[in-house]
């Protein structure tokens, strides 16, 4: 019968004598560790086993020679192919009776796959930094596992008393932590996050969870497990301090975001555009377009219900327009919104950012009018001589008319009225120049307007001795612009361009249309400006000019890109500049 059980078990049994070697080795060695057994017989377990785990295996034979309890061990074991296999083993003292040893019995089985299945684990908790634990009720012990040791910074240890638990908690969160032990010992829920304090200083988060363990209706047990969530509870208080931030930054901006979910036609406001509309969610219980358009000027809804049109075909969608407050007046908005389409190219939500840009426009509108102003001061001195000429002539034909009793008055007529449209012409100039304008864009052919501003500025030029030749293309050269900052531009350029040549010299003013833009080319002899200053050119308060403010090319920049163009100069000491603007043109429509 014992043959039997022998030849039939799977574990390993074998005998080792006193002095160190295998006696006897059962069959199933074969099986399990790939050697016959008379291969093992007079060997040691030196010979096998893992080198990490001879010396504590040795130590426990010697306590079971002395007749000590070891209970189980597991250390590794070479298979004859090399590699190891996990082996459980149980040790057991044979004496005579003379009480003399006479060998060890040792039953080794192979837990290879248990192990295995361990290890992952334990790799699992590493990677997820979560620990398992037990607590004892009754003696109020803790048994952790190797990762909650290494979670709280301490050596492993077969059991840990829950004081030393308590001793490495974050005095503020403490009771908390007493309080829930508590609540979890009468059956409550064990779920708590609290902070812990390794031995090194070092604070971190750590969340626990656990489920009691009932004995005869009695709590007994409680077991759960413990993660590591610093890294977590760090990035969530980054990023609900970026949040912050930028609910800060929006605020001190004035810019607040929104999204239409345009299948429910449900638009979501931030706190920040309700601001801006100057209304609480309390006073816009319509969500819907129609509601978010009651809110938008009578005269700009037209305009902005086509653009949000245009934005649910793929147009872009960056829009300015007044928003209604509900006290009556209304403010500038900036909206800058993008489409998301759904996998049938179907627009499902719209959604972007708006800011009040009211303060912003009303300078830029307090630049262009100073600017204009400063001009109609500069040109003054010009104008009056303008205008004193042909005043010259006209009181000398009035003193010959009132001395002459024939001749022919018809002739002298004539000249004074030329004369007096000269100086209807040019007082109409710097009127328009100077007086503010509403903002009205019309097709308007960008040779006249030029031509209107060599009028106004010729005096000018010919007493600073520079002759301005002009060389227009015989092309349409249509744009859609607003006629008086157009002006404004041009003005400005010319007059830097004048300035710029002391001692005389050639303006050359020359329109073209490449393609479907309109191109206006000033191209002076002056001195120039040196290359390192040039990328500062249109910078606010940035000046070549003695006495200059630097804003006159500022707010130009500012016009031409409200246009839809480009601004650019360059320029070369001792040669010139050349400044180049580029408007979008328009084409005549067939009849």
């Amino acid at each position: 019968m014992y043959k039997l059980i022998e030849q039939m078990i799977q574990d390993v049994i074998w005998f080792r004598s006193p002095e160190g070697t295998f006696d006897y080795i059962s069959p199933s060695a074969q099986h399990l560790l790939g050697y016959e057994p008379q291969e093992l017989v007079g060997t040691t377990i030196a010979d096998y086993f893992h080198p990490n785990d001879t010396n504590h295996l040795q130590q426990l034979l010697d306590k079971v020679q002395d007749g000590q309890d070891v209970g189980i061990f597991t250390c590794r074991f070479r298979h004859k192919e090399g590699r190891y296999l996990w082996l459980e083993n149980t040790f057991t003292a044979i004496h005579n009776k003379n009480g003399e040893l006479v060998r060890i019995l040792g039953v080794g089985r192979d837990v290879t796959r248990r192990k295995q299945a361990e290890n992952r684990l334990l790799q699992a908790e590493r990677i997820a930094h979560v620990g398992s634990w037990e607590r004892d009720v009754q003696s109020k012990t803790l048994y952790w596992s190797d990762e909650l040791y290494r979670i709280f910074g301490l050596d492993p240890k077969p059991s840990i008393p829950v004081e030393v638990m308590y001793s490495r908690i974050h005095p503020a969160d403490l009771p908390r932590v007493k309080q829930a032990i508590n609540d979890a010992d009468n059956g409550s829920p064990y779920d708590i996050q609290y902070r812990i304090i390794r031995p090194s200083g070092e604070i971190r988060h750590v969340h626990a969870q656990g489920q009691v363990e009932l004995k005869d209706g009695v709590v007994s047990a409680v077991s759960g497990s413990l993660q590591d969530i610093t890294e977590y509870k760090l990035a969530t208080e980054s990023l609900q301090k970026s949040k912050e931030n930028l609910k800060l930054a929006q605020k001190i901006a004035r810019l607040g975001h929104w999204d239409w979910d345009i299948i429910n036609d449900d638009l979501f406001w931030s706190d920040e555009v309700y601001r801006i509309f100057g209304m609480s969610a309390a006073d816009r219980p319509d969500t819907s377009l129609k509601g978010f358009l009651d809110s938008v000027h009578p005269d700009d809804r037209d305009f902005v219900r086509q653009s949000i049109e245009d934005a649910l075909t793929g147009e872009s969608y960056d829009i300015e327009y007044r928003a209604l407050l509900p006290n009556g007046r209304s403010s500038i908005v900036h909206v800058i919104g993008e489409t998301a389409f759904g996998h049938a190219g179907t627009p499902v939500r719209l959604f972007g950012t708006v800011q009040d840009v009211t303060v912003q426009r009303q300078t830029e509108d307090m630049l262009r009018t100073s600017e204009k102003l400063s001009m109609a001061g500069q040109l003054a001195a010009g104008i009056a001589h303008e205008i004193r000429n042909p005043l010259t002539v006209l009181k000398g034909f009035v003193q010959i008319l009132s001395h002459s009793e024939t001749g022919d008055k018809g002739r002298y007529f004539e000249l004074m009225e030329s004369e007096l449209c000269r100086i209807e012409t040019i007082t109409s100039e710097l009127l328009f120049l100077a007086k503010p304008h509403g903002v009205s864009f019309e097709q308007r052919d960008i040779r006249v307007i030029l031509q209107e501003v060599v009028v106004l500025l010729g005096t000018e030029a010919i007493m600073r001795n520079v002759l301005i030749e002009c060389d227009y293309d015989d092309v349409v050269t249509m744009v859609t612009c607003e006629a008086s900052q157009l002006k404004q531009v041009f003005v400005n350029i010319v007059k830097n361009a004048i300035e710029a040549m002391p001692n005389g010299g050639t303006l050359s003013i020359k329109v073209t249309r490449v393609h479907d833009s309109v191109h206006i080319q000033f191209t002076d002899e002056g001195v120039g400006i040196p290359a390192e200053s040039v990328p500062r050119i249109g910078a606010p308060f940035y000046t070549t000019k003695p006495g200059g403010t630097g804003l006159g090319l500022m707010v130009s920049q500012k016009i031409i890109l409200s246009h839809g163009g480009t601004l650019n100069i360059s320029s070369q000491v001792g040669v010139g500049t050349t400044a180049e603007i580029s408007l979008p043109a328009v084409f005549p429509t067939s009849p």
